[in-house]
């Protein structure tokens, strides 16, 4: 009876301590599921300053160049000013690409993880049922033993009491 006792003391030791790993693990993946979404927003929002920034200034330039038609140290600059913002284009488009690159991978991530997180979670819950078929197991079997000790002290009661008496 003690080692019935002791075995599935830690039998359950053992399925908590379970719970607790999984309960960590699925805390993890939630963090990390989180990060990965707030740097794909900032990610976003960089391109999306960026990109307003580079029609800015074309505007800019635009309205210099329109103002500035009169005189020709105007005009140079200008020109000049659009020269450079045409190169900064390739530059930011490069730069545009590399982010939406990054985006797409973490996003991939993301997936992974989410995928990852439902799997833990489906074990998990497949562990929970087991736990709770393993204890109303052991409650029947625990009830059957008290049975089975109760009968043997009633008929050892019955001798003892006969014995006594004859």
């Amino acid at each position: 009876m003690i080692d019935d006792e002791t075995y599935f003391a830690d039998k359950m030791t053992r399925s908590q301590q379970r719970r607790q790993v999984a309960s960590s693990r699925r805390s993890v993946l939630s963090a990390k599921c989180l990060v990965i979404k707030l740097v794909v927003n900032e990610l976003g929002c960089q391109q999306n300053v960026q990109e307003k920034s580079l029609q800015s200034s074309v505007q800019n330039v635009h309205v210099s160049v329109s103002v500035c038609l009169c005189g020709s140290d105007a005009l140079r600059d200008a020109l000049a000013q659009v020269k450079e913002l045409s190169r900064q284009i390739p530059e930011l488009h490069a730069v545009k690409v590399q982010l939406e690159t990054e985006r797409d991978s973490l996003r991939t991530e993301v997936s992974d993880l989410t995928d990852a997180l439902k799997d833990a979670l489906a074990r998990l819950d497949a562990a929970n049922n087991q736990l709770t078929q393993l204890r109303t197991e052991l409650e029947r079997r625990l009830h059957e033993k008290d049975e089975e000790i109760d009968g043997i002290r009633s008929v050892n009661h019955a001798q003892w009491f006969s014995l006594k008496y004859q």
